[in-house]
């Protein structure tokens, strides 16, 4: 039988350790998982021994587990596993399991698994009597010792806070069809629309989400002289939102249309054009941003990348926003477009997603936590946190600590079951910042923000969230 062997600090466990266990058990039959005693700990996260050995064995792959205290060597020479694994980004640091495997033959193997990975995944691995969907939230709480009441009084300061976006306009446009058989011409479906309905999406649906909140909000960006950027005028305005959208005649309002029949998108279709916005156009975004941020509290960049925010123009803003001394949050999706999201640099927070995070640092190797630590380090951002779909978020703050310059953690998703997951990331967005900027901790704020998505994950079409229906979220 061949013997696997993992150690660490398991502080919080989180999908790339879980990674890494489904690596171990294909290069093995049996999983040993040594686990740094509370003495041999080096991280600014306390977490005491006893709890780490109970997460850890709740991981079904994992077949033993064993204290280290300062005894590594001794703990290798006893077991003699055939194999040690260590991510992948340890491949060319010092490693001291070198030398203890050669001793007696065997391997140093570097690896961090595949990083893509379902939730059902990640939760089969785990203990779900004692760990599941249900208790994620609750377990969470506990830990950071969070008051519900509180999390209301952070929503509710967030009325204060006066709110600018800017970034892509996008009307999503939801298509109903039923199926009508098979085609005689040539091997594919035909779909009949019988109803449709039109959102306002991108950028402009994060300043609905922040205005339906109480935020004084205000709206910057680009759209064509067409008919959609006249719906979504109108939507923005009745939603309460100060609208500055500048015409440009040679480009068209983004729509983003999903064709779907019983219940499920069949294709989707994006009418866009990501031609880089013209000079005299971003003169006046310039002026407009520098207007708009006297007074305000917080400025949040929506880019979806269709040439309205390129790295000259976002620098600029930048420059003026910490003139204005705001709040700056980010969030730059990265999907089939070419986009670059370092040139946030120095933003109080981004909202990435992990897909988002590989293509940027250009690494699918890494483990989660080395590649958070890398992208958060590369953009000097002050507060990280990391989307996981299904699986929840990674958040994680810089500090200033004897052992390290993060404090990370893992909130699993509030929701399994989504029913549409359109505009989860940007209710995320809105809330997460407006809680920070009123003060609340990292904690705090991602478990707010957490809510808000499980309500719009609940429900189908990207649809202003507010304040009444995350109240009542959070005291199911």
């Amino acid at each position: 039988m061949k013997t696997v062997f993992i150690s660490g600090n398991f502080s919080i466990l989180h999908p790339g350790h879980i990674r890494l266990f489904k690596l171990a058990r294909n290069l093995g039959d049996e999983l040993i998982v040594g686990v740094n005693s509370d003495e041999t700990v080096i991280s600014p996260i306390t977490v005491p021994i006893s709890m780490r050995l109970d997460s850890v064995n709740s991981i079904q792959m994992v077949d033993k587990t064993i204290v280290i205290n300062n005894d590594l060597e001794k703990v290798l020479l006893d077991l003699k596993p055939e194999i040690v694994l260590k991510g992948r980004e340890h491949e060319y640091l010092e490693n001291i399991e070198q030398e203890i495997v050669a001793k007696y033959g065997g391997r140093l193997v570097f690896g961090s698994g595949d990083f893509v990975m379902s939730s059902k995944e990640f939760f089969s691995s785990i203990d779900l009597h004692s760990q599941g969907f249900e208790s994620a939230g609750k377990a969470f709480i506990a830990r950071h010792e969070i008051n519900l009441s509180t999390i209301e009084e952070i929503l509710e300061k967030s009325k204060s806070i006066r709110v600018v976006v800017i970034g892509d306009l996008i009307i999503d446009e939801y298509i109903d069809c039923e199926s009508v058989g098979l085609s005689q011409e040539d091997p594919s479906v035909i779909f009949r629309p019988f109803k449709s309905k039109r959102y306002v999406g991108g950028a402009g649906i994060v300043s609905m989400h922040a205005s339906s909140i109480g935020a004084d909000t205000t709206y910057i960006g680009v759209a064509g002289a067409d008919a959609e950027m006249q719906l979504a005028k109108s939507q923005l305005e009745d939603a309460g939102v100060a609208v500055h959208l500048l015409t440009d005649k040679s480009r068209h309002t983004i729509l983003k249309q999903r064709f779907k029949s019983s219940g499920k998108t069949q294709f989707r279709l994006n009418r866009f054009d990501d031609a880089t916005i013209t000079r005299d156009t971003r003169k006046e975004i310039l002026k407009t941003v520098e207007s708009s941020l006297k007074g305000a509290d917080v400025l949040i960049f929506s880019d979806f990348n269709y040439g309205l925010l390129d790295s000259e123009i976002v620098a600029n803003i930048i420059n003026l926003a910490r003139i204005a001394g705001v709040f700056i949050a980010a969030d730059c999706q990265i999907s089939s477009q070419i986009a670059n999201y370092l040139k946030y640099q120095g933003v109080d927070l981004v909202t990435p997603t992990e897909h988002e995070v590989r293509v940027t640092l250009r690494n699918n190797h890494d483990g989660l936590a080395a590649i958070a630590n890398t992208f958060q380090e590369s953009l000097k951002s002050k507060y990280l946190l990391l989307t996981l779909g299904a699986d929840g978020v990674l958040l994680q703050e810089r500090i200033e600590h004897e052992h390290g310059n993060f404090m990370s953690d893992i909130l699993p998703a509030l929701n399994p079951n989504p029913k549409d997951v359109a505009g989860a990331g940007d209710s995320f967005l809105v809330l997460a910042t407006l809680a920070l900027a009123v003060g609340a901790s990292i904690n705090e704020a991602a478990y707010l923000a957490s809510i808000g998505a499980n309500v719009q994950v609940s429900r189908v079409g990207n649809i202003a969230i507010t304040a009444a229906e995350i109240r009542t979220d959070l005291y199911k």
